[in-house]
């Protein structure tokens, strides 16, 4: 069965810190790194809505969200499972 969401809010924390390191824009015009920005939301696991995390660089081009799920979710799942990308156009 694949998991759609962590059980613990450190757990998606981490996966979200992980993701946005690994991928890190390049600098701005002025040499200086985007902001990683990480705040809470609302996302959709098995047992319909309940609290997320989402994370995303300053003016970047996409969101990274881990849905939390303290009676679906499972901290052992592949991070690829619950990683959910959005990617969406910046305009200058």
């Amino acid at each position: 069965m694949i998991q759609q969401a962590v059980k613990t809010r450190n757990k998606a924390l981490k996966i979200i810190e992980d993701y946005l390191g690994n991928n890190l824009p390049e600098p701005d015009k002025d040499g200086q790194h985007l902001e990683a920005i990480v705040d809470n939301t609302t996302g959709r696991c098995e047992c319909g809505e309940t609290n997320a995390v989402v994370g995303h660089w300053e003016g970047g081009s996409y969101s990274v969200t881990v849905v939390i799920c303290d009676a679906c979710g499972d901290d052992d799942a592949f991070e690829d499972d619950v990683t959910h990308i959005q990617n969406y156009e910046v305009f200058p």
